[in-house]
């Protein structure tokens, strides 16, 4: 990861602290999926930190008359990474939930497929 990003973001993403144990440093940092069916798009937006902590919100907008952009709330807890999997439980809890089997390609973009669904692709916004 580069450390000449704006103090924000370092303290946001952790830059250049330990890496928490069982955690792939490799997917640090604030990544965003996309998805259109017709009308309606939806982003969602996941930060996972060094300290093994994320974050996870999403917007979704419609282009139909009348209707209000939707936000999600924001998810907060931990997350982890075992055996090409990542793994998370929210804040409060302690239930460990698999996200999915997840792969690089590159630096900048990342698939996951959760269990019984499709891959979905993430591409790294900082």
């Amino acid at each position: 990861m580069r450390c000449s990003l704006p103090i924000l973001i370092l303290l946001l993403l952790g830059c250049g602290g330990d890496l928490a144990p069982g955690l792939d440093g490799a997917v640090v940092g604030s990544w965003r999926a996309t998805f259109k069916i017709g009308h309606v798009a939806s982003d969602s937006y996941m930060t996972l930190r060094r300290d093994g902590t994320y974050e996870f919100s999403s917007r979704t907008e419609s282009r139909h008359p009348g209707t209000d952009t939707q936000l999600s709330p924001t998810y907060r807890g931990k997350w982890k990474a075992e055996g090409g999997k990542l793994w998370h439980t929210r804040d409060g809890r302690s239930d460990w939930i698999e996200s999915g089997d997840y792969k690089l390609s590159g630096r900048d973009s990342m698939m996951i497929k959760p269990p019984g669904g499709m891959a979905i692709l993430w591409q790294r916004t900082q």
